[in-house]
């Protein structure tokens, strides 16, 4: 299956949002009072799937392409030096150790370090650190052969020992429930063996955190608490520095191992600015190359001073209900169901999606293979929602909380939402941490009485499982406050252990978390990447996830 684990993305290259307007101000959310008829909600099945064993069954495994070749053509065209200039709000609480790089802290860091494969797109997947790999009969354990010619930034040799090193690193910290242990076969030769088989396997391997490589001998002279700081990879950008909430620097890796062209740029910076507009007037004076951003208001405002667009809605933003504590009010069905009945999601997408965005009624976005046109959810109904409330245990010395991801792109959206709960009746208050704070309550559990507002990419492109897996597994930390027991571990176990993923199972988890309101969907989500004009071979979108970029390629013709 070709398209295994990759992220399918929309590319819409515009260098105008015709109807955007150039207003600099947002439009004003009112909570209507409006009651449109609302269809019946579909019920979650209770019957169990059959499956196919996976250890009688072989699985199909991606195709490497063995050529990543510059075309000779355009070769000739690319100038060399210069500094890139990014522009984010993301900032990340650390930057060096791999098992502890997720979500935002991740994005950071990836130009010092490479993964096992790289994937794109397409359903390519590409030799980067492994020059090959062999799926064992059994489906119980898979097998690298490494390039032998790699260094690390600090001179020290990439070998299998010290890949096993990290990747036990992996193990220890719980990133790959999964696996069993690490094997060193040869010099370049590694095993990893699994405790048993999941469809989602390769998620970790093709441009996996998971096999980012650490220099074992950095991290034996300075200690875990300086790796955290220094990352000390073997990608195409060396670090040189990292400012919290300022900047993060890294400079061409003169001695990179991949010969075929890049790093075209001396120097690397990633600039944070929390604030859109003074995003926008670094942008428009010059003070950064390429913005990412959520596609919205601002990425209309960056195409109207004449930046390029490329845009994917790759991802949705909804509620995470504490479920897994019964004295939490999330944990009751009626208010959940209230909470979405409660909340115009059509009006937040009309009134802050700026033609981006729609309004989703399930996790998977519009163009994911595992989007159900056909599902109808909860339609915004005020009556409804009242009448549910009244039903629940809710009352006004209840305590509901909202604790916002850093990442979520337009506050606008979460006021709309606590005016939506408030005009049924619902006292809401809002949390927003720092980045650093929000990691502890996705990574682990967070208190009674409160919902985290989270975004949910498609990790696995037509495998949806990697985003359940990443999320909702039962042996993961993370999401610790969403319950993971009793249906939700059978459903869950159905779809992931076949030696493919069935759509049909991944539909019934869909469905389970959907009927059930165990995630209630906001608004659609994805990424921008908007770029000066000589900002050349951007490659935007093109990697297996839409938050990796190929920097390396990038040149400036200025």
């Amino acid at each position: 299956m070709k398209k295994l684990l990759l992220i399918l993305t929309v590319l819409i290259v515009i260098t105008f949002v015709a109807g955007c307007g150039s207003s600099a101000t947002t439009p004003a959310q009112t909570a209507p009072t409006a009651e449109p008829t609302i269809a019946a909600t579909t019920t979650a099945t209770t019957t169990t799937p059959a499956i196919t064993s996976a250890a009688n069954t072989r699985p199909a495994t991606p195709t490497m392409v063995t050529t990543t070749t510059t075309p000779a053509s355009t070769v000739s065209k690319i100038k060399t030096g210069g500094t890139l200039r990014e522009i984010t709000v993301a900032v990340p609480a650390s930057v060096g150790w791999p098992a502890e790089l997720t979500g935002a802290n991740g994005e950071t860091p990836q130009v010092c370090f490479d993964p096992f494969l790289r994937g794109d797109v397409n359903g390519n997947v590409y030799p980067w650190l492994a020059t090959s790999y062999k799926l064992a009969d059994n489906n119980l354990s898979i097998t690298f052969t490494l390039r032998n010619d790699v260094r690390f930034h600090d001179g020290s040799r990439f070998n299998a020992e010290v890949a096993k090193w990290n990747l036990d690193a992996q193990i220890s910290a719980r990133q790959q429930p999964y696996w069993d242990s690490v094997e060193v076969v040869d010099p370049y030769t590694v095993k990893i063996n699994f405790k048993e088989w999941r469809n989602t396997m390769f998620s970790s391997f093709i441009d996996g955190v998971s096999t980012w490589m650490v220099s074992k001998e950095a991290f034996d002279k300075n200690g875990i608490d300086w790796i955290r700081k220094n990352p000390v990879g073997t990608g195409p950008f060396k670090f040189v520095s990292f400012a919290r909430d300022t900047s993060f620097v890294a400079v061409k890796n003169t001695d990179w191992w991949n010969k075929d062209g890049g790093p075209y740029v001396d120097k690397y910076e990633i600039l944070y600015v929390s604030d859109p507009t003074t995003q926008l007037a670094m942008a428009r004076v010059g003070d950064g190359d390429f913005v990412t951003l959520e596609p919205g208001k601002m990425a209309a405002d960056l195409a109207n001073i004449g930046m390029t667009l490329a845009t994917g809605i790759v991802s949705v933003f909804g509620l995470v209900p504490d479920t897994a504590n019964a004295n939490s009010i999330w944990s009751d069905p009626k208010f959940r169901q209230a909470v979405e009945h409660s909340i115009n999601r059509e009006s937040i997408a009309k009134n802050l999606g700026y033609g981006f965005l729609g309004a989703p009624n399930q996790l998977p976005p519009r163009d994911n293979a595992n989007y159900d046109k056909n599902y109808v959810g909860r339609k915004y109904d005020p009556a409804k929602a009242k009448e549910l409330l009244a039903q629940s245990g809710y009352n006004a010395a209840t305590k509901v909380k909202i604790i916002v991801s850093p990442l979520a792109p337009n506050r606008d959206a979460i006021l709309a939402v606590q005016a939506y709960m408030a005009a049924i009746g619902i006292n809401v208050q809002l949390d927003f941490p720092e980045w650093a704070k929000y990691v502890t309550y996705l990574n682990g559990t967070w208190e009674s009485g409160a919902a985290l507002f989270q975004v949910f990419p498609a990790l696995g492109g037509a495998n949806y499982n990697a985003t359940l897996a990443f999320y909702f597994d039962p042996l993961q930390t993370r999401l610790g406050s969403w319950d993971k027991k009793g249906r939700w571990t059978d459903l869950y176990n159905f779809s992931t252990r076949t030696p493919q993923a069935d759509p049909s199972l991944i539909r019934k988890c869909l469905d389970f978390i959907q009927d059930n309101a165990l995630i209630i969907p906001v608004h659609e989500s994805g990424r921008s990447y908007a770029y000066a004009p000589y900002v050349k071979d951007g490659q935007w979108l093109q990697r297996s996830m839409s938050s990796w970029k190929n920097i390396e390629k990038i040149w400036l013709d200025k």
